[in-house]
């Protein structure tokens, strides 16, 4: 999770850092670390579709679902439901964004 909230960023002040942590982790992370650096270093050239296409197809391999669901409430209808934490939607530069409606009150707007 912590690669793909850097990526998000977009910021390319990180590059140094995952450059270091890339020189001493595990083979497996150096490649994502890898594959993070490559993306912002060519952040400028991506247009908007494409970017937001790399955070989506990143989200299924940087994003890891945790054993217990966390369960909602919604906060226009009241109804229960599951958070998705790998949808890719719900993070920020800022970090994770929990949903305030369920999917049948957002699908109303």
């Amino acid at each position: 999770m912590f690669l793909y909230k850097i990526l998000c960023s977009g910021n390319q002040k990180y590059i140094p850092y995952l450059t270091q942590w890339e020189n001493i982790d595990f083979k497996k992370v150096q490649a994502e670390i890898r594959k993070v650096i490559e993306v912002l270093k060519q952040l400028e050239e991506l247009e908007n579709p494409e970017w937001e296409r790399l955070k989506r197809e990143w989200a299924t391999s940087l994003l890891i679902r945790t054993s217990d669901p966390i369960i909602m409430a919604c906060q226009q209808c009241g109804a229960r439901f599951i958070f998705d934490e790998t949808n890719p939607d719900y993070y920020t530069s800022e970090g994770l964004r929990f949903p305030e409606r369920c999917l049948n009150c957002l699908e109303k707007v």
